[in-house]
């Protein structure tokens, strides 16, 4: 028997081994070509075979390159993003009167007040001696109210539903000869 010989061909390595031949077929370690009873392979036999060393009782092995030896290496890929959920916008969590401006002058007769509360609250718009005015804020928490105004200066008066430690005060002043124009106060 001779020792094994290889060599590096493109990437894969040939093996050259020396087999004995068994009732004319080569064989390695008593068996037919690899290994296996009844096997047959590229050395099996010497009349039909095109490797070189059939004749000479030496197989020829290839070993297949292992699936990792001749992998170009590539970039680690990126974990995907998932989606994340779109941040909600800030509500409001207090109650308050935006517009018009404390002490404002207007020479209308009703003005638009807007403010803002809680989603869905209720806001009351006091009214002394007389029924009470409601509307709801959206779902954002703004909400309006038009108000009607006397003459000369007019206190409002708004708080959330009937709680009256939430009441917010302006005043506005209905001055006829202004044509309807709103100034800050």
């Amino acid at each position: 028997r001779r020792l094994f010989r290889g060599a590096l061909l493109g990437g894969a390595i040939a093996i050259s081994a020396a087999v004995a031949v068994v009732g004319g077929l080569p064989s390695l370690g008593g068996l037919p070509f690899g290994g296996q009873p009844g096997a047959s392979g590229p050395g099996s036999s010497p009349a039909r075979s095109s490797d070189p060393f059939a004749g000479a009782g030496v197989a020829t092995v290839v070993a297949a390159p292992s699936s990792t030896a001749l992998q170009t290496p590539r970039p680690t890929p990126r974990p995907t993003p998932r989606p994340t959920a779109t941040p909600r916008p800030t509500l409001p969590t207090t109650f308050g009167v935006t517009d018009p401006p404390d002490g404002a002058t207007t020479g209308g007769r009703a003005i638009l007040v807007r403010g803002h509360a809680p989603p869905r609250t209720t806001i009351t718009r006091d009214i002394p001696l007389w029924f009470d005015e409601h509307t709801v804020a959206d779902d954002q928490g703004h909400w309006s109210m038009v108000v009607q105004l006397s003459a000369g200066e007019n206190v409002l008066t708004f708080r959330l539903g009937d709680d009256r430690a939430t009441d917010a005060r302006i005043r506005i002043t209905s001055d006829a000869s202004r044509g309807g124009e709103v100034s800050g106060g």
